[in-house]
């Protein structure tokens, strides 16, 4: 009875309120909406308050485009696009939010001062787009870089013992080997050409140029304003203050412009339901898999938080359905193999679908292959089912140093993992053994999950990286599309009736506690660290991951485009 009486007072009061503001809101002459986009955007709102004031999110546009297509009063959509830095999943999932503006009533304009190919396929959905007269265009193709240390460990004494399951898994590559291995080589291919491949033809369509036209700009590219325009790359050469006069109605000098994000915010008259709607929970997993009951913060999923989120879920009543977001490549065995089991339990009980973001591999496929559905974009870069395990030995560089070091050990095989020795063949065989072991339990995993022969898994397998559009062709994914499309999905296996009110709840892992010394130390080494040194310092992670984690399934590189 509580939600009934609260609904009807906010029916009577609230809207009452809201009235005058409407009724100004109905004198006002027709205007675009104006909005900045920039920098790193997420699918789903972040959960600071402030951080939600002034950044907008995939989830946010979304809901902005639902009110203009519905309002008389917004001619169109101006986006001000600055470096966007994104990944080729969550930039589909914003061209796909902003499409519906294009291909309707309103008009979508893009401005774009200056770009790579990520800010110009964004540009490129738009109805106009524009470049001031100094713009440029860097649009050169994509690539994948990988720095190999194989050598260099070994001039300064350090060797990586590993073990991998699967001919395609190549995570400890960059450490062993000096350049790439031609297994590793032909997958890299591969995924670049699937992701390469959609991108050329969603400029394609968007321009109205032929795929090989597009191509062939690609090939001559950067381009300054006056080429691109010349190319057909652009609609014209502007400047932002020119927008005002360009757009301008017929019979007006000059449109107005309002603040996207204030007018999204901007509460409306609205009905409020008597009784309340069923939920979807959306857990957002972001980062790499690691082991531990603490928080792990933005770059990493650690097993406790997320089991007890996921058993909070299935125990809660109103909650009807799940959608896991998946954004991570991966990471210890154990803790992937944790989070999995709470997963099956809770898709035993309720329907569960997840949405892959730009990466859900090796770990990150092993927690998402037991939902009932599984949702990638073309470009999410997913599958790497295979494992790895070993570890450093440094006694090359310890005799440098003229260490010295004993050891007492009970237990034939009690070394194992100590990283002042090499294995010896018992323990080379103890290694692989426990490999094929944890690599036989993931293709157990995905054969149940998404039921399939255990064979046609073994073959698709063996570590290889695929595209989402490749990974949808031998049955690793169920549908393309972004987290919208899983939820759609995931009512569907609810039960929806035509009549249902659905009401989606964002719910967020437990934040590692704010230090404000920690931020400002991080911050300081990173300002004092040589250019380029940051990435290099990145690419090391897994070896660090390595001796945190016995055994694990992780991607053997990071994609940025």
């Amino acid at each position: 009875m509580f939600y009934f009486f609260r609904a009807l007072l906010l029916n009577i009061l609230g809207n009452l309120l809201l009235i005058p503001q409407t009724l100004l809101g109905l004198l006002r002459r027709r205007y675009y909406l104006r909005l900045t986009v920039e920098g790193k955007i997420t699918e789903r709102p972040p959960r600071s308050f402030w951080q939600r004031r002034k950044s907008c999110s995939i989830e946010d546009l979304r809901r902005l485009v639902e009110r203009v297509e519905s309002d008389n009063k917004v001619l169109g959509l101006v986006v001000d696009v600055r470096k966007l830095e994104v990944g080729a999943a969550t930039l589909r999932s914003l061209i796909e939010t902003l499409r519906p503006l294009k291909d309707g009533k309103k008009e979508l304009v893009i401005h774009l001062e200056e770009g790579g190919m990520q800010d110009y396929l964004l540009g490129s959905t738009a109805n106009r787009l524009f470049v001031p007269g100094g713009g440029f265009l860097d649009l050169r193709g994509m690539s994948l870089e990988m720095f190999f240390f194989g050598e260099t460990l070994r001039r300064a004494g350090v060797e990586l013992e590993v073990g991998q399951a699967g001919k395609f898994k190549s995570a400890a590559e960059r450490f062993t080997r000096q350049s790439i291995s031609p297994a590793n080589k032909q997958a890299l291919e591969r995924l670049l050409e699937a992701i390469f491949d959609g991108w050329v033809t969603l400029i394609s369509n968007n321009r109205g140029i032929t795929a090989q036209d597009v191509r062939q700009r690609i090939d001559a590219g950067p381009y300054d304003a006056k080429q691109a325009l010349e190319a057909g790359l652009i609609d014209e050469i502007r400047y932002a203050d020119e927008l005002e006069s360009c757009l301008a109605p017929e019979g007006r000098k000059k449109v107005q412009f309002q603040n996207a994000l204030r007018y999204l915010r901007r509460r409306r008259l609205r009905f409020h339901h008597f009784w309340p709607a069923k939920i979807i929970a959306v857990l957002s997993l972001k980062g790499t898999i690691a082991g531990g009951n603490k928080p792990g913060g933005n770059k990493r999923i650690t097993d406790g938080p997320t089991r007890r989120a996921l058993a909070a879920l299935r125990r809660n009543r109103r909650v009807k359905a799940v959608v896991l977001e998946i954004d991570s490549p991966g990471g210890g065995v154990v803790p992937s193999d944790l989070i999995w089991r709470e997963v099956k339990r809770l898709a035993e009980e309720k329907p569960t679908v997840t949405a892959m973001s730009n990466v859900a591999a090796s770990g990150g496929y092993y927690i998402a292959c037991a939902s009932h559905a599984i949702v990638a974009q073309p470009d999410t870069i997913t599958g790497s089912i295979g494992v790895i395990a070993g570890k450093m030995n440094i006694s090359g560089l310890l005799r440098r140093l003229s260490a010295g070091h004993h050891a007492i050990r009970l237990g034939r095989r009690s070394g194992l993992f100590h990283i002042h020795k090499p294995l010896d063949t018992d323990e080379r065989e103890a290694l692989q053994t426990l490999l094929k072991r944890t690599y036989d339990a993931f293709l157990e995993r995905v054969s149940e999950g998404r039921k399939m022969a255990l064979d046609d898994v073994g073959e698709l397998a063996q570590g290889r990286v695929w595209a989402g559009v490749d990974a949808l062709k031998h049955g690793l994914v169920d549908r393309l599309g972004g987290t919208e499309t899983a939820i759609e999905l995931a009512k569907e296996k609810a039960g929806r009736k035509g009549s249902e009110r659905w009401q989606t709840a964002d719910v967020y892992l437990p934040r590692k506690p704010f230090s404000l010394l920690g931020r400002f130390a991080g911050a300081a080494l990173t300002a004092h660290l040589p250019a380029g040194a940051s990435e290099l310092l990145d690419q090391l992670d897994p070896l660090l991951a390595l001796e945190r984690e016995r055994a694990l399934a992780i991607l053997p590189f990071e994609a940025r485009f």
